[in-house]
């Protein structure tokens, strides 16, 4: 074998041991544990901003407890490779709401720790798609009403599950295969500020939590805008 191919094969070995950015997000998603006393539901939320490079990525966890009060004055904490430690903050008096925000997108696993003595969850981990593109449609491109139009994103970590929509066509969850294509009804009227946006999400059960305790991941890219138009119409 040559030397490159040796190489190649040492960091393909390397990456999947590692469960590397490239394997299915669930591969990599760890229920943790916990003394199973409070509700936990966070979400992560990396959002492009159109025309950009940028993201703006918020971080949102819930706390209850079994009767569905509020649990305040927890340490809440997500950590990513990336990131590092990012402490959540309450959004207000007795709350129960931990929230934090940054201008920027974090490659790699999301994992969660609450703190609030005697209550803890620990060692939850969401998997993380790293960033993807729409293909196509691009921004500024034109579609004809009443036509349908094929939508294409990369997949560089397959998502549990992805999401598309327009401003007419509703939020549809589909499988993650970096194609939809969109009917024509979507299109039914000209509009020179139409948009396409690709949702791919993941999500983890927290075991250590009461139930209904999630953690999920989602990551949006947008085609904003796009004109829709007739024979008459210009854009």
């Amino acid at each position: 074998m040559k030397p490159s191919a040796v190489i190649f094969a040492l960091a393909a070995a390397l990456t999947a041991a590692c469960g590397g950015s490239t394997a299915p997000a669930i591969n990599r998603n760890n229920p943790g544990a916990g003394t199973h006393t409070v509700k936990v539901v966070g979400d992560v939320s990396a959002d492009d901003v159109p025309g950009t490079p940028n993201y703006n990525t918020s971080f949102d966890v819930v706390l209850t407890d079994n009767l569905g009060n509020p649990v305040s004055g927890a340490i809440v904490t997500i950590s990513n490779p990336s990131a590092g430690n990012i402490t959540l903050t309450e959004s207000g008096p007795g709350s129960g709401d931990y929230i934090a925000s940054r201008t920027a997108f974090y490659d790699g696993d999301f994992s969660l720790t609450v703190i609030r003595t005697p209550d803890t969850v620990s060692g939850v981990v969401v998997g993380g798609m790293a960033r993807f593109a729409i293909t196509k449609p691009l921004r500024f491109d034109t579609v004809l009403v009443n036509q349908p139009l094929l939508v294409l994103w990369t997949v560089p970590s397959q998502a549990k599950t992805a999401e598309i929509e327009t401003r007419a066509f509703p939020t549809t969850t589909l499988p993650d295969t970096g194609a939809f294509r969109i009917p024509g009804t979507a299109f039914a009227n000209p509009r020179p500020d139409d948009r396409v946006r690709v949702f791919r999400n993941n999500e983890v059960d927290i075991a250590g939590g009461l139930a209904g305790s999630i953690l999920t991941l989602s990551v949006r890219s947008s085609a904003d805008p796009i004109c829709v138009k007739s024979t008459t119409s210009t854009c």
